[in-house]
């Protein structure tokens, strides 16, 4: 069954302090100690329920939760999960019960037609789509790729954007290989490059595919590019797997830290103390997507229906919200800053210039 995780400071004689689900059972005890510490301070805190039987995320468990956060009155928002496919599955049961999703990462464009109580924060695989095919056209400089693909909702709707933009800036696509983490990567790469050289190797994929393909190009083609996309991103991960061809890899980020913004550092801090590591773009989101619904409870109550208005208001009749990885809208053609970057060996992003 569910439990609650963190109690709200008791300050005189208040009203309930709103309750949030954090959809993220393998990691929600770290986000909400951290959340505990930044949202405010000094305060009623809200509360923040997770999930304290299930750690995996699969869809059956995660649609599992949904069901019971569902027959929660006093839960005023959800915030994720992030993966396409677990968002998407989700999406249904908290709209059923008319629960504002707040989705920190995930990218499926299918997202935005969940229903009118699911709010996309990241930008979509249209737009992801676009930005890396004009950093590979432009700034790569790339005319024959090969694409890999997780055989996923996040994959295969990137992969459909990525063939669009490629057609766009006359970038030939020699193979297309649909990759799962236990697949051989070595005899699909061998398999892609009878098709011929590419000048860079896209990767629709996660960290896994990644890092394990970054490291075989390494030897099998030196000096290419491996570009990546956002859910590439875990340094760790690809510092462990991508061997000599870290070097070459770079990937797309949602969010790069600030150290000059008080409020960053701040949070950098306290992820530090808890974690041991430095915050993702992942935890960076999930920061702000706790931030907006509480922001939303201050200044609208603990109505939902209210809360999906002031969700739905924001870059409108409302200016946009500043989150700590920058302004935060659900507005038609809203701006998103999307970022280049590559790993050190020390696992440390680094942005790269994008000429």
């Amino acid at each position: 069954m569910a439990a609650i995780l963190l109690a709200a400071a008791a300050c005189g004689v208040h009203r309930s302090p709103p309750t949030i689900a954090l959809s993220y059972p393998a990691y929600a005890r770290a986000y909400a100690t951290v959340a505990e510490a930044l949202v405010r301070p000094g305060g009623d805190r809200p509360r923040l329920l997770v999930d304290t039987v299930d750690i995996q995320e699969s869809a059956e468990s995660m649609v599992a939760w949904a069901q019971r956060v569902g027959l929660l009155p006093e839960v005023v928002g959800v915030v994720g999960p992030s993966g396409s496919r677990l968002a998407l599955a989700t999406a249904p049961v908290y709209n059923a019960a008319e629960i504002p999703q707040v989705v920190p990462v995930a990218t499926a464009h299918q997202l935005a037609l969940a229903g009118p109580w699911t709010f996309p924060m990241a930008p979509d695989d249209s737009v992801e789509g676009a930005f890396l095919a004009d950093y590979i056209g432009r700034a790569v400089g790339a005319r024959r790729v090969i694409l890999f693909y997780e055989n996923d909702e996040f994959g295969q709707s990137l992969r459909g954007s990525l063939l669009k933009e490629f057609l766009r800036h006359g970038i030939t696509v020699l193979a297309q290989i649909g990759v799962f983490p236990n697949s051989d990567f070595e005899p699909l790469l061998d398999a892609a490059l009878v098709e011929g050289r590419p000048d860079a190797l896209v990767m629709a994929t996660r960290a896994t595919e990644a890092g394990a393909i970054a490291n075989l190009a390494a030897s099998r083609l030196p000096g290419v590019p491996v570009v990546a996309a956002d859910g590439a991103l875990v340094p760790d991960r690809l510092v462990q797997l991508a061997g000599t061809g870290l070097a070459n890899l770079r990937a797309v980020a949602f969010w790069v830290p600030d150290t000059t913004d008080p409020r960053q550092r701040e949070f950098i801090a306290e992820t530090r103390r808890v974690t041991g590591h430095d915050p993702d773009a992942d935890r960076a989101m999930i920061q702000d997507g706790i931030a907006l619904l509480t922001t939303a409870t201050d200044e609208v109550g603990t109505d939902r229906t209210a809360i999906r208005a002031w969700l739905r208001s924001l870059g409108q009749e409302r200016p946009a919200f500043r989150g700590i990885t920058g302004l935060i809208s659900f507005a038609p053609g809203r701006a998103h800053a999307l970022h280049m970057v590559r790993i050190a060996a020390d696992g440390r992003i680094v942005p790269e210039p994008i000429r």
